[in-house]
């Protein structure tokens, strides 16, 4: 266990201790890896993943948790307790009547009432957020859970939430894709494909041109991929990136 000081802060926005990756647990959703704090935390955190995915929308992208660093200094992302979805499709600052249906907001409003006060919605910032939800404000005491959060997370685990869905049990990592291993130099159509599901699901940072050429540009942007899924940073396309992408 180790917690740490960053941009001069030692607790994120909303009161958790931030936290080296070794506090954290690596959840599966999807296959795709995400890190979130471990304890209470990753089990409400996790229940809140799959009651969105059955309720709101199908997870369909990479699951942003724990993160070593952040443009914003009291990110919750720092602490391991807030996690972003489908951020594609939802970006920061862009109002959720933009990008969610009405039913899928009043959804999202009723799974914060199940949630008992324990969850927050960055859709409720001033700046909105809406691909943000984190632990809110009062469920931390002491550098773990308070005894709000920690009820609540034995709520989740006796499954006497009724239809706030099923309790979050992780699956397996994905097996490999079959798809060859690629790296600067290659070309032809896997990485075509690698191009293009990055300018998808990814287009705040990926602009790539879809040549099929592993050039300067597109390794650059693999190594953005590999840092913000928490995988080697090698620029190198092997099943642990294949897998994280969905491919």
């Amino acid at each position: 266990m180790t917690f740490r000081t960053i941009y001069g802060r030692t607790h994120s926005e909303n009161g958790w201790r931030n936290c080296d990756s070794n506090e954290c647990i690596t959840l599966f959703y999807a296959g795709k890896p995400v890190l979130v704090r471990s304890g209470d935390a990753a089990t409400v955190l996790g229940w809140w993943m799959d009651w969105y995915n059955a309720n709101v929308e199908p997870i369909k992208s990479q699951v942003w948790g724990w993160s070593a660093i952040n443009d914003v200094a009291s990110s919750n992302h720092l602490a391991g307790v807030g996690v972003d979805l489908n951020a594609p499709w939802h970006p920061w600052t862009v109002d959720a009547s933009k990008n969610f249906t009405p039913a899928q907001i009043a959804k999202c409003r009723e799974g914060l009432r199940l949630a008992e006060g324990n969850m927050f919605w960055g859709q409720d910032w001033g700046r909105r957020d809406p691909m943000h939800w984190q632990l809110n404000s009062g469920t931390a005491s002491g550098n773990g859970a308070s005894p709000k959060l920690a009820a609540f997370a034995q709520k989740i685990r006796d499954g006497k939430l009724g239809t706030a869905g099923p309790v979050y049990v992780p699956p397996p990592p994905a097996a490999p894709s079959g798809r060859p291993t690629i790296r600067i130099g290659a070309t032809g159509q896997a990485v075509r494909d690698l191009q293009a599901r990055l300018n998808r699901d990814y287009p705040r940072y990926s602009k790539l041109v879809v040549d099929g050429d592993f050039g300067p540009a597109t390794d650059s942007v693999v190594r953005e991929f590999q840092a913000r899924a928490r995988l080697v940073v090698d620029g190198i396309v092997g099943p642990a990136t294949w897998n994280a992408l969905g491919l």
